[in-house]
């Protein structure tokens, strides 16, 4: 799996897991490391970016907007 394809299934959890979602928005570098990611800077503004679309797919507010 891609570093993408790990930030989408980790976008798409988010937005069915409340309680997965409340973790990584409190601690989002902290969380994705716990799943095995480190994000350069060009990997955070592509997961604010999945997050987003996640959001928009799922009919959500996503609450992650610049959080990396």
């Amino acid at each position: 799996m891609t570093n993408h394809d790990h930030l989408r299934a980790i976008a798409s959890r988010a937005m069915s897991d409340d309680a997965f979602a409340a973790k990584l928005q409190a601690d989002p570098e902290g969380t994705l490391q716990a799943e095995g990611i480190t994000l350069s800077d060009e990997d955070k503004a592509a997961f604010n970016q999945t997050m987003q679309e996640a959001a928009r797919a799922m009919g959500r507010e996503s609450k992650f907007y610049g959080r990396l």
